[in-house]
């Protein structure tokens, strides 16, 4: 094999090279990115704040009535299990009155089997919570939820609605 052809397979080796680590590059980028994206996989590593960002950013492209239901049955309305060591089955229907604004009117647990004490948490904690860049006008949200629930543990069922009120 003569001079030139050996540089020529040199070159055409590595353009192969180059080209290969390109794709396997971009493949990593874009893994990289799913996992990194994605809040859960950033909570685990420590990365609340960046995992909030995301979330708040994803809310805010959110039509109305999904950006509502995803702040309203969203709230951690659990821990109030927690701060009062009931455990086991649980379930229940929050129906909550939203404001033009996006804040909580009322918020009234109207059905299911927690104790006085977990109700009144639950109403309170969610009558704390406010839709940022709600545009929906007076609307009224439901969450629901079933299921076994014990401290760091749990199989739960979630539905949620919404429904514009109009005067």
């Amino acid at each position: 094999m003569g001079e030139t052809e050996k540089k020529k397979g040199c070159v055409t080796s590595c353009i192969g090279c180059i080209t290969g680590n390109f794709f396997v590059a971009i493949i990593l980028l874009v893994v990289a990115y799913q996992f990194l994206s994605e809040p859960f996989f950033l909570r685990n590593w420590g990365l609340d704040g960046v995992a909030d960002w995301i979330e708040e950013k994803e809310r805010s492209i959110m039509p109305t009535d999904e950006r509502a239901r995803s702040t309203i049955c969203g709230t951690e309305y659990l821990q109030c299990y927690d701060q009062h060591d009931e455990f086991g089955q649980v379930d229940g229907r929050i129906i909550v009155e939203l404001g033009a604004d996006g804040s909580v009117v009322k918020a009234k647990y109207a059905k299911g089997g927690a104790p006085k004490k977990v109700k009144r948490c639950i109403e309170d904690l969610i009558g704390k919570a406010q839709v940022d860049g709600h545009d929906g006008g007076k609307a009224r949200v439901q969450c629901e939820y079933a299921g076994t629930y014990h401290r760091g543990t749990q199989m739960m069922s979630y539905s949620s609605g919404y429904e514009a009120i109009t005067d």
